[in-house]
């Protein structure tokens, strides 16, 4: 029998790679290492000694990225603890305790570095563990990415949030002032002077008119009841008196009237004991919001029932809109997503977020809905 030159493995035996497979994979590991040598991000290997952390292996573009060398990490020159933020370690050793304690096989952290030019700067890592020929955590191995710009970014768009709320709140308070001056022009001189030429006009009922007059005297008359009406409706909507003479509950109630006039189905209003004393600005946005609230629910809800109700819960107030409509989800709203329905609940939200409270939405597609408004008492 004749044998070839060539052997063929035995079962089971790996074939030993050839040298065009060698110098492939040479090439790949290359081409992989200048990727990483070119980017903001470190390839690393941990061991496991907590408080030590000692660095196993670095990608060589460790310099570009924390201005030390890959021999000063694994060397211990530089330890990993020693250029963290001094405010994150002690976050950062539970957090990584935890993990092994679980032994969760993969994380991710945010944390900050102090890289050799003393500037400080954000890193995400995203870690996997490696275990020995016993099952022991023995090593991390991570990915380590430089997210300072990203941080930068969202701590703008977090101020720029919190300055528009400030706007948003002075505006809210401007255009509450000017409600309540116009409210009170309205009451204090244009229905008084209403009032003034109705008693005048009715002077002249005992006089000797002829028949056209009598009758446009009567058509003046009640034009003047019609706009003194129209003035009184204007003053409640603008800023009711009562919100400042009488308090919250008087003007929710007169709100709930009002709104059930041309609802065909039936809106009650509750007002329970201990409410506790709203801040005159506080007092002005809940009856808005309140106001809000019902006319949303009666736009988009089509109920059948709803309930206004003004309660105690500690030291808050809470303000509650209940339906047995349509419903909707609340995931939408507390996105910010599009919609009549959800720009009025999200301006709602966030003018009461300024104002340390905050709005519940409990809703369910199919099922009605209710609202509630969380308000910080307090005068």
């Amino acid at each position: 029998m004749v044998r070839s030159g060539k052997s063929t493995p035995r079962q089971g035996q790996a074939e030993k790679p050839t040298e065009e497979q060698l110098r492939t994979a040479l090439e790949e590991m290359e081409r992989y290492k200048s990727i990483v040598s070119k980017s903001r991000v470190l390839a690393i290997v941990w061991r496991v000694a907590p408080g030590v952390w000692p660095v196993e292996f670095v990608s060589d573009n460790v310099v570009e990225v924390l201005g030390c060398t890959a021999d000063d990490l694994m060397s211990g020159r530089v330890t990993w603890p020693g250029i963290t933020h001094p405010e994150d370690v002690p976050r950062l050793e539970a957090e990584v305790a935890a993990y092994l304690k679980e032994g969760q096989p993969q994380w991710s952290r945010e944390y900050r570095l102090v890289i050799r030019s003393g500037q400080t700067r954000w890193f995400t890592d995203r870690n996997s563990t490696v275990r020995d020929s016993q099952g022991r955590i023995t090593r991390i191995q991570g990915i380590v990415h430089d997210i300072t710009e990203r941080k930068r970014a969202e701590e703008e768009r977090a101020q720029y949030r919190e300055q528009l709320r400030g706007l948003a709140s002075e505006l809210s308070s401007a255009e509450e002032r000017e409600r309540r001056r116009v409210a009170e022009d309205l009451h204090d001189q244009v229905s008084q002077n209403l009032g003034a030429m109705s008693m005048h006009l009715q002077m002249l009922r005992g006089a000797d008119l002829v028949s056209t007059q009598t009758a446009a005297l009567e058509d003046s008359l009640a034009l003047l009841r019609a706009t003194a009406r129209s003035v009184r409706t204007m003053t409640f909507e603008l800023c009711p008196p009562m919100l400042y003479e009488t308090g919250l509950a008087p003007a929710l109630a007169w709100l709930a009237e009002q709104s059930q006039q041309g609802f065909e189905g039936r809106l009650g209003f509750e007002c329970s004991d201990g409410v506790p004393p709203l801040p005159e600005e506080v007092r002005a946005f809940a009856f808005r919001a309140a106001r809000e609230l019902l006319n949303n629910a009666l736009k988009h809800a089509s109920p059948q029932n709803m309930r206004l109700r003004l309660a105690a819960e500690g030291a808050y107030a809470t303000i509650s809109v209940e339906d047995d409509g349509v419903g909707f989800d609340p995931e939408a709203i507390r996105s910010g997503g599009p919609g009549q329905r959800g720009f009025g609940l999200f301006a709602v939200r966030e003018r009461a977020r300024s104002l340390g409270g905050r709005l519940e939405i409990d809703a369910v597609v199919g099922r009605g809905s209710r609202l509630t408004l969380v308000l910080p008492g307090g005068e």
